[in-house]
């Protein structure tokens, strides 16, 4: 059987399954051209080092989740398209805690992937949260905290933080929907929520 042609894309492809498998912080050069059967200075035809693996690590992770968050909101709008959307995040983050970290890690140099797929996802939001007719201050209040509250829960829920025997998807959905709820809301003007 021949040997597989390595391209920058299984370079990655590799890098994301050996952060989710160990961890953002566990991942080097070495690990990475182990699995792919070449020498660490071989990796040097595909990323610039280390801090560019990251980079487009994290470039890789962020469209990944925007194409996740995007097919779930598909067919749907308003408070239904809101839920669909925070059960991909949430289930993105779960199944994938190292390239999702990797999304997160400060970038040493611009990224305009990373930027790229993260100013989609938030257009995507944007998008979604028109009927709710929020001003531009109150939309960004509410996509800050719908990102804390899906970011929060999937990283505890990730990392066996919730101890008791209590579905969590009830849970998850429990507080989306109190939360989503909320923007639905008339404002006073003094008032986001």
């Amino acid at each position: 059987m021949a040997k597989q042609r390595v391209t920058r894309t299984l370079v990655v492809e590799a890098a994301a399954r050996h952060v989710n498998t160990y961890g953002f912080a566990a991942l080097t050069l070495a690990p990475i051209a182990a699995k792919l059967g070449i020498k660490i200075p071989s990796l040097y035809n595909h990323v610039d080092g280390l801090d560019a693996l990251q980079a487009a690590l994290a470039g890789y992770g962020a469209q990944a989740l925007f194409l996740r968050c995007q097919d779930a909101a598909i067919g749907r709008g308003g408070a239904d398209a809101l839920l669909a959307i925070a059960e991909a995040y949430r289930s993105f983050i779960i199944l994938n805690p190292g390239i999702y970290a990797a999304t997160l890690h400060p970038q040493s140099q611009p990224n305009p992937e990373l930027v790229q797929a993260n100013r989609s996802l938030m257009e995507l939001l944007e998008r979604i949260l028109i009927p709710f007719e929020l001003s531009g201050a109150d939309r960004t209040h509410v996509l800050r905290g719908f990102r804390s509250i899906v970011h929060g829960f999937a990283t505890l829920e990730e990392s066996g933080a919730f101890g008791l025997p209590i579905d969590m998807n009830v849970s998850f959905q429990t507080i989306m929907t109190a939360y989503i709820t909320s923007i639905n809301k008339p404002r006073r003007a003094v008032s986001l929520l």
